[in-house]
C-alpha cells in the first residue's frame, strides 16, 4: 500500500460513519443496487476488507510486554494522538458535560463491560467530556479495568481531574451525574482547576446534612449554602418529587449561590433547570 491508499481508506471510514452505514455489511455498501457509488469509485470491496484485516497501529514485537500493564496497548499510541487533536481543533463553549458512552461490541475484548440499563448492554466503556451545546468531544478516556492502577487513580474524582485538564483555568462549568459528583470534587475543581461544578449527588456522600435527606414535613425545594467567607461557595439543593412514594433529588452547584425558583408549579430551582438543559 501507500500513503494515498491509506488516506482513501480513512476517508471511506469517515464517509461510512457520516452516512450511518457502519451497521451495514460490506457487500451491501458496494452493491450495484443499494450501495453508494463513491465507495465503489474509491477502491474495490475486497481491497477495503483486506486493508482492514491487516492494519495495525503499534509495534507488534513489543505489544505483549506493554499489554501486561495496559490492555489498551494495541491502539494506545494512536488514541493518545487523536485525543490531543480534539482540544486543538475546537474551543468549547462555557458549558461542558462529563458522562459515559458504551461503544457497542460483542466480540473478544479484555475490557468489555456489561451494563444492563444500556440498549446494547455489551461494549467498551468510554468516559468523556463534551461541549454541552455543540456535543463536541473535548477529551475521552477508555475504561480498561484495573490494569494494575491503584484504586485511587480509578476513582471518579481522578477520572474527572484527568478529563478536565484540557480546560483547566478557563472558568467553564462542568456538569456531572451522581456517580462523579461530590463536595470534595467541587472544592478541587474550584480551587485547583478554576472550574465550577453542577451535578446530581448521591445521598450517602460525605457532607450531606440529614435535613436534606428527609421526605416528610418539608418544602418541595430546600437549599443550604456554605459560608460565603470560605471558598468555594457550595450550594446543596434537595428537591422532593410529589409522586408517591416521594423521592428525593439531591444536587450540588458551585456556579449558583441561591435557590431561586423558576418553575412555580413544580417548585424547580434554577440549579435543577440548568442541569436538565446541559446534561441531556
Amino acid at each position: 500500500t501507500d500513503e494515498v491508499e491509506m488516506y482513501s481508506l480513512f476517508g471511506l471510514l469517515l464517509l461510512i460513519g457520516a452516512n450511518q452505514d457502519r451497521q451495514q455489511h460490506a457487500r451491501d455498501l458496494w452493491s450495484d443496487e443499494i450501495g453508494r457509488p463513491i465507495y465503489t469509485a474509491t477502491m474495490s470491496r475486497n481491497r477495503f476488507i483486506q486493508l482492514l484485516r491487516f492494519i495495525r497501529f503499534d509495534d507488534r514485537e513489543t505489544r505483549e510486554n506493554r499489554r501486561q500493564n495496559d490492555k489498551f496497548a494495541p491502539i494506545r499510541d494512536i488514541w493518545t494522538r487523536f485525543e490531543k487533536t480534539l482540544s486543538s481543533c475546537y474551543t468549547p463553549t462555557a458549558n461542558t458535560t462529563i458522562d459515559e458512552m458504551l461503544s457497542l461490541f460483542r466480540g473478544r475484548c479484555g475490557f468489555k463491560v456489561f451494563m444492563k440499563d444500556k440498549p446494547g448492554k455489551y461494549g467498551m466503556l468510554i468516559r468523556l467530556i463534551a461541549d454541552a451545546e455543540q456535543r463536541y468531544v473535548i477529551a475521552a478516556e477508555p475504561y480498561t479495568g484495573k490494569d494494575g492502577a491503584s484504586k485511587q487513580d480509578r476513582g471518579p474524582t481522578e477520572v474527572v481531574k484527568r478529563l478536565v485538564s484540557t480546560i483547566k483555568g478557563t472558568g467553564r462549568n462542568v456538569t456531572t451525574d451522581r456517580y462523579y459528583t461530590s463536595v470534595d470534587l467541587a472544592e478541587t475543581l474550584w480551587l485547583d482547576f478554576k472550574l465550577t461544578l453542577v451535578g446530581t449527588i448521591q445521598a450517602n456522600r460525605k457532607h450531606i446534612p440529614e435535613k436534606l435527606k428527609k421526605t416528610e414535613d418539608r418544602e418541595l425545594t430546600l437549599c443550604l449554602y456554605s459560608s460565603k467567607f470560605r471558598p468555594p461557595p457550595v450550594t446543596l439543593l434537595s428537591y422532593c418529587r410529589k409522586e408517591k412514594p416521594k423521592t428525593l433529588l439531591l444536587m450540588l452547584s458551585t456556579q449558583h449561590q441561591d435557590g431561586e425558583i423558576v418553575d412555580n408549579e413544580k417548585k424547580k430551582a434554577v440549579i435543577n433547570m440548568y442541569y436538565n438543559a446541559n446534561k441531556g
